[in-house]
């Protein structure tokens, strides 16, 4: 069950905790990663996510992001559900 409660103020207020963590590594001059985990309480969710991007070339990049996400058990290589996005962008100079 999720508890969330509205009060007249407007604030939204929930019972439970929410963990999250987070690491950044530049592995070189245009390579770099980002991982983070979040754990909500509330809702028993485990939430994990990574994210590395390249830059081949001034003002040009290419993202890997990966997301997953399990209900009431942790599951590092088999969650229950996972969305893997690339994006790219490239600067055309006309």
């Amino acid at each position: 069950a999720h508890t969330y409660y509205y009060s007249d103020d407007r604030c939204i207020r929930f019972e439970g905790n929410l963990w999250s963590s987070s690491l950044k590594w530049q592995i070189s001059k245009r390579l770099s990663s980002f991982f983070k985990f979040q754990y909500d309480s509330s809702r028993e969710r485990f939430q994990y996510d990574f994210l590395i991007g390249y830059e081949p070339a001034n003002v040009s990049r290419i993202y890997l992001s990966i997301k997953n996400y399990s209900e009431r058990k942790f599951r590092l290589l088999d969650p229950e559900a996972r969305s893997i996005s690339i994006k790219i962008s490239y600067l055309f100079r006309f």
